[in-house]
């Protein structure tokens, strides 16, 4: 039969136990934070002094996606290319694409 008094070492040393797990879990990501930053400590910087030294875009980079519109009907002039869709990270956007009716003359 179990007493109160070792009922209360008992959850006494869990506490401990589980206090000395918290400290130990916390050291370790100290010293994993540490050996990252000491990883990076000798890598070459890779800031940019701009206007002095300018970026190297990559090889076919063409920019960021924009979606224009035409100034004289206020339409999108979107063509379906799905460059904005690859170009999401998160693959939000979707595309479908239509034609469109050529409009007819008055005449």
């Amino acid at each position: 039969m179990v007493t109160g008094r070792q009922d209360a070492a008992s959850e006494r040393r869990d506490d401990v136990a589980n206090h000395i797990k918290g400290i130990l879990n916390g050291g370790f990501g100290l010293i994993q934070g540490m050996g990252l930053t000491l990883k990076h400590l000798f890598e070459p910087p890779i800031t940019v002094q701009y206007p002095e030294e300018r970026w190297q875009p990559a090889h076919g980079f063409r920019g960021i996606p924009v979606l224009t519109v035409d100034r004289d009907t206020g339409e999108l002039k979107c063509v379906g290319c799905q460059a904005c869709a690859r170009a999401c990270p998160p693959q939000v956007i979707h595309i479908e694409t239509s034609r469109k009716e050529e409009p007819t003359s008055p005449c």
